[in-house]
């Protein structure tokens, strides 16, 4: 088998392996060094749809993948502004496109990495590979997952106009519970056009026969077409909790992405913090720094490990929950805190929104657990 030798290995053309790719590759720094992308399917394409929201202006990078753009969301059909936030949908077509341009992805599926004095060897099926570092997507240890956020979406095209597209709709409560937490996720591209995702928090993902018999319940019986479709589950635990802000300095195979802990356990997003992460590893490799972790505050760790409980133990009160956050709290101060940017004032304004009794409760029990 042949050995193929690199400076940096990334596994996985994803989310995380791509964007450390495209920090790479725009660093001239770079330049003298091998890189290389192992991913076993080279045929990546609209697979996924990664959704994001900014104060400022995209950066050049984020612009070219742009797909769509809102500015307000619909919640119990009120017209809530985001501003001074603007809601993006990124294209996964776009973003691959650019991975394969600066970094065209060898074909190969992982059987064994190991960490060596000299360096990683990487064993796959069709070749052995050898590198300084290597960045890897693919999970490590099985973790203990709380809940998963299951999700089944369509883009559908209906005959007559259906859709609001002046404003995405984050949580639409208006299907059965079902005994979890589950809503209907939409982005409007038109009146008559728009993804339309039917999403569950719980520990029992959805399956496919339930998402289409509460997508057409939702759709009222139109007529329509689909042009796309997706499906997936995304771990929602605390067990990937990241509590150390450094690697070690031997430390060669490191995590990115949601191996890593940059999921955000309670809702999923990732899209932007694969992005800091992968500009935090390039700008510690090329000061000849500690490799960081996508480290997060302890207080937010806190939350979502209390919000998490309150899903797993009693999750009829999830409905209640996002409900109140999305109709009586801003929401521009919703997506900061979703942002881990609040302030400590910022977060009491928000709890005030919430079942407070419950959450005290369960912060109690949470103490109490981790002693």
């Amino acid at each position: 088998m042949e050995l193929n030798r690199y400076d940096y290995i990334i596994l996985g053309g994803g989310g995380s392996g791509g964007w450390l790719a495209l920090a790479m590759k725009k660093q001239q720094f770079f330049e003298r060094y091998k890189i290389a992308i192992i991913e076993k399917d080279a045929s990546k394409a609209e697979d996924r749809t990664w959704c994001f929201w900014l104060k400022s202006e995209p950066d050049a990078m984020l612009a070219q993948l742009i797909a769509g753009t809102w500015k307000i969301n619909r919640h119990h059909n009120k017209e809530l502004r985001l501003e001074p936030y603007t809601y993006y949908q990124a294209s996964a077509v776009k973003f691959y496109e650019a991975i394969r341009n600066v970094c065209p992805p060898i074909v190969d599926t992982i059987k064994t990495i190991s960490q060596h004095e000299d360096g990683v060897t990487i064993i796959g099926e069709n070749n052995q590979y050898h590198a300084q570092y290597v960045f890897t997507s693919l999970p490590s240890l099985p973790i203990q997952v709380d809940f998963l956020q299951s999700f089944y979406g369509w883009r559908i095209r209906t005959q007559q106009p259906y859709f609001s597209p002046s404003g995405i709709d984050l949580m639409n409560f208006s299907i059965p519970q079902s005994g979890c937490t589950q809503f209907i996720y939409i982005l409007p591209y038109s009146s008559t056009e728009a993804l339309v995702e039917v999403t569950r928090f719980a520990e029992r993902p959805i399956d496919e026969k339930e998402a289409l018999q509460l997508r057409d319940a939702y759709l009222n019986n139109l007529q329509y077409s689909i042009t796309y479709e997706e499906s997936g589950a995304i771990p929602m635990t605390a067990a990937l909790d990241v509590t150390k802000r450094f690697h070690g300095e031997n430390e060669r195979i490191i995590p990115i992405g949601t191996a890593a802990g940059a999921t955000k356990p309670t809702t999923g997003y990732t899209f932007l913090k694969m992005k800091k992460h992968a500009e935090d590893i390039v700008a510690a490799l090329t000061q000849k720094t500690p490799i960081p972790k996508p480290y997060r505050k302890y207080r937010f760790r806190l939350y979502d490990r209390i919000l998490l409980r309150i899903l797993r133990e009693t999750s009829h009160y999830g409905k209640e929950i996002f409900d109140r956050l999305l109709s009586k709290a801003p929401q521009a101060l919703v997506l900061k805190f979703l942002d881990e940017q609040t302030t400590l004032f910022d977060e009491a304004k928000l709890f005030a929104t919430l079942p407070k009794r419950l959450f005290l409760k369960n912060l109690w029990l949470e103490l109490k657990w981790k002693k």
